[in-house]
């Protein structure tokens, strides 16, 4: 029981800490955002021979760190190459109460529903990892940053794959 309360009390330590990174107030054309996506992951989806399919856009202003905003898309990216089928990956947006949100969707078999709560937990890490190298962060500070800047990020289950949704504050 003792040694149960350290490890929750260090692994809680631990999770606080990450979050001293800072995010810069700022705002950011989704086009400029989007040709940096586009410009990384075209590459390296061809490379391991998965379809990017990036939907249509308007060059909304969005409120946030372009730089931090880079990174969760990254996360998103990453986790759909290494969890998904390497089939498809398809981007699409939409507006929803005066905000924009980009959805990053993966085809295969979804995380299991009842694992669908704990996604954004620290140091949590689904049934489908694996082998795959990971430590259940990234999808935890993802949100934490997303938060910093005014939006949010969750994750949505369907029949055949997984979505990641980014939130940004329309400006």
């Amino acid at each position: 029981m003792e040694i149960e309360k350290l490890i929750k009390d260090i692994m809680t330590a631990s999770s606080e800490d990450l979050f001293a990174v800072e995010v810069e107030d700022g705002e950011f054309y989704l086009k400029d955002y989007m040709e940096k996506v586009r410009k990384y992951y075209e590459p390296k989806c061809r490379l391991v021979m998965t379809k990017l399919e990036i939907g249509e856009y308007g060059n909304r202003l969005l409120e946030g760190d372009m730089d931090k905003a880079l990174e969760v898309m990254g996360n998103l990216m990453e986790n759909a190459l290494k969890y998904g089928d390497g089939k498809k990956i398809r981007i699409s947006f939409y507006e929803e109460d005066s905000c924009q949100v980009i959805r990053v969707f993966n085809t295969g078999i979804p995380v299991a529903r009842e694992e669908m709560p704990h996604l954004f937990d620290s140091f949590y890490r689904g049934s489908n990892a694996g082998d795959k190298d990971g430590n259940g962060l990234g999808l935890y500070i993802g949100r934490e940053m997303m938060r910093k800047m005014g939006g949010d990020l969750f994750a949505e289950r369907a029949e055949d794959g997984m979505g990641g949704c980014l939130v940004f504050t329309l400006k």
